[in-house]
């Protein structure tokens, strides 16, 4: 495979499901915007136990095959559509289809190592959607590069950027928030909770929570990022909501969440609590970044 520098690319897992031709289609704005090709991966995956007691697990084999075929050239007219009505560069992205054989986790896992993004679609209320959920958890908190989620049910606001603000130990998510409201032109929320606890203040009246020493320490955190964006307006919140709980609250406006994975330091493989209540119930698509992964940003 080639290296992290070699070739630029979004990578979006495809599975035949509504989630996974929505993560195609706002992939496909996301390519368009930074310029990248997408590549369109469908992973079908071999049974062991099929092997050893079914007769006919060549056939299955086969049908499997099929089916990924069709789901990827289905995903691959979503992709067409979109890039043809794209407002950057309409009809230039490049889109590749890829099928392999193989686990989706590790298949998955292993195309992140050269990719700039992985979009994943999520999606609910089935044992498949359940087993789904895990999969998609545990590509989020384990692979090299950023994960975007995206909901099968989402729509387009046009709203901001909404991205939650920690400490200074995480500038990479920062970043990230603030080079695509940047190219997207969004405004940027910054939201920073000054207490875990169990207070519920709304969103329209979060800016009065906390004290003057949190505002001024998350202005001290934005400035290296406004200094770099001046173009992005950013409208920064204090709030003693506990994380997650904002975070939720303020997608259901939002054009895209920006979130950590978690904690500076957390076990490989284990997403923080912030993440994984946004992971399970934000309303827009949700890009996690960091901690000590390799986070790129397309160039233009």
């Amino acid at each position: 495979m080639s290296g992290p520098s070699d070739h630029r690319h979004i990578v979006v897992g495809i599975d035949g499901s509504r989630g996974a031709l929505n993560a195609a289609a706002w992939a496909t704005e996301i390519a368009a915007l930074h310029r990248v090709p997408l590549r369109l991966l469908c992973v079908h995956d071999p049974s062991e136990h099929e092997r050893e007691v079914e007769p006919h697990h060549g056939e299955h084999e086969r049908q499997r095959a099929q089916d990924a075929h069709r789901h990827l050239t289905e995903a691959a007219d979503v992709a067409r559509h979109v890039a043809a009505s794209a407002p950057t560069r309409p009809g230039n992205t490049e889109i590749r289809m890829e099928m392999r054989a193989g686990t989706s986790f590790t298949t998955l896992l292993e195309a992140a190592d050269a990719a700039d993004l992985l979009v994943l679609g999520a999606r609910n209320g089935s044992s498949s959607g359940s087993e789904s959920l895990v999969t998609t958890a545990a590509l989020i908190a384990r692979a090299a590069c950023p994960v975007a989620v995206v909901r099968a049910g989402f729509r387009r606001t046009g709203g901001p950027v909404v991205t939650g603000v920690r400490s200074e130990c995480e500038p990479d998510v920062l970043h990230y928030a603030f080079r695509y409201a940047h190219r997207r032109g969004s405004l940027l929320r910054a939201v920073h909770c000054v207490l875990a606890g169990p207070g519920s203040s709304e969103p329209g009246t979060e800016h009065a929570a906390g004290s003057n020493e949190a505002r001024d320490l998350l202005d001290t955190w934005l400035e290296p990022d406004e200094a770099r964006f001046p173009d992005v307006v950013v409208d920064p919140i204090t709030t003693e909501t506990p994380a997650d709980v904002a975070l939720v609250r303020y997608s259901s406006s939002a054009e895209l969440v920006v979130v950590g994975r978690g904690a500076p330091h957390p076990p490989r493989g284990i997403l923080g609590r912030t993440a994984t209540s946004v992971f399970m119930h934000a309303m827009c698509p949700v890009i996690f970044v960091g901690p000590h992964r390799r986070d790129r940003y397309p160039r233009a």
